[in-house]
């Protein structure tokens, strides 16, 4: 057994140690900046437990990112962000569970009963809705700019102040996923850095961070920046963790505390950020194409897609969508996003033959067939579906 760390007499951090099967992390390794940018964020960060009928179904972690003001019946209505596996049926479909019901517990340990108020199993978010006698914490949600030009003579000197109200991260920029422990009420901390590359999941928006997740409690919760600022929701995989970007959870949060549901637009293309492209490929790309530095470039095209209908092929690099400059995967997603059954003009460079053209994507709208997988590592599948939550 570990060290505990105290701080406030509320907030604590667990050194490594192992119980009932979950592994912990390592926080020795934490430097007190790090301590304490986690700490600044752990207030918001809880601890969710969805039963059906009377069994347990799901323990993850959320995010309370809204606080209402006072109601006439003096309670305080928190929204919480968090995975839809809390609700999912246990027999992995996507749908809602039966006769569910969800537990969100505090930092202090106070118990409230969640309601469930909306989700998309697509995006893989739920929204909880929570009732507090006193004001709830939210942090700080700040938008990601993952762009980076590939520009072989810079200017010395020079400073863009184009999305000056995001979050500029570059690959190594150290990053932190969180999450609660159910029993202990403990924060777990897992310390990583932002990574160049997209996930292998069908979620196309999703980036990634080296925070390896041994946990369950992770999937859920926040990843946050090194200035304590949410910049997006961790998911799970055994080796790096998978997040959707604030920009788009934010969006299918606002989505959904409107009309309950989200756009889910369908292009049926694979794309990665220009600066992402291997070598070999970049050279190519430059030698047609020397004014350009930012861009997607698409890797594959999925057959009868609206991506295909409209001409687009792997090797293209999308410079323009919608009349917008493209500069990385995120903006492009963006610009797509309330785009669902329009047609919208994008330009694209094409390297294969190095001519510029301009093609008109008719996109479409995604089926439930077509949602997102997210798979759960099998060791979490029997133990939040097919066993006792420890």
């Amino acid at each position: 057994m570990g060290w505990i760390q105290k701080a406030n007499a509320e907030w604590f951090l667990h050194n490594e140690y192992k119980r009932d099967g979950d592994v912990w992390d390592s926080h020795a390794g934490l430097d007190l900046h790090s301590k304490m940018v986690a700490l600044k964020v752990s207030p918001s960060v809880v601890c969710l437990l969805s039963h059906t009928g009377k069994d347990k179904l799901f323990a993850c972690s959320g995010t309370i990112v809204e606080c209402g003001d006072k109601e006439s019946d003096g309670t305080f209505v928190g929204i919480i962000l968090t995975s839809a596996s809390l609700l999912r049926c246990p027999s992995g479909a996507a749908s809602l569970a039966p006769d569910i019901k969800v537990d969100v517990l505090l930092l202090d340990g106070k118990l409230l009963q969640g309601e469930v108020f909306a989700y998309d199993f697509h995006y893989n978010l739920s929204v909880i809705k929570i009732r507090s006698d006193a004001p709830l914490p939210t942090p700080s949600l700040r938008n990601l700019d993952e762009s980076r030009p590939v520009t072989l003579h810079p200017v010395l000197g020079s400073t863009s102040s184009h999305h000056s109200d995001s979050f500029k991260i570059r690959p190594g920029d150290t990053v932190m996923a969180l999450g609660r422990h159910y029993h202990s009420h403990s924060l777990v901390v897992a310390s990583g850095s932002f990574t160049i590359g997209l996930c292998k999941f069908g979620c196309k928006e999703l980036l990634k961070a080296t925070c390896k997740m041994v946990t369950r409690y992770y999937i859920g919760g926040p990843l946050i920046n090194r200035d304590g600022e949410v910049i997006g929701i961790n998911f799970y995989h055994e080796r790096y963790t998978p997040f959707l970007p604030i920009n788009i959870a934010y969006r299918c949060l606002e989505h959904l505390k409107i009309q309950r549901s989200v756009n889910r637009p369908w292009l049926g293309v694979k794309l990665t950020n220009f600066y992402a492209v291997n070598l070999v490929d970049l050279e190519k790309i430059i030698q047609k194409f020397p004014h350009i530095s930012e861009g997607v470039v698409v890797e594959e095209v999925a057959n009868e897609s609206p991506a295909k209908v409209a001409g687009i092929l792997p090797d293209d690099v999308i410079v323009s969508c919608g009349g917008h400059s493209v500069r990385c995967c995120s903006e492009f997603f963006g610009i797509m996003w309330d785009k669902t059954r329009e047609s919208v003009p994008v330009v694209v460079m094409r390297t294969s033959c190095g001519n510029r053209l301009m093609l008109t994507i008719d996109v479409g709208d995604t089926s439930e067939h077509r949602y997102n997988s997210w798979p759960i590592y099998s060791a979490l599948r029997r133990t939040c579906y097919g066993g006792p939550l420890k």
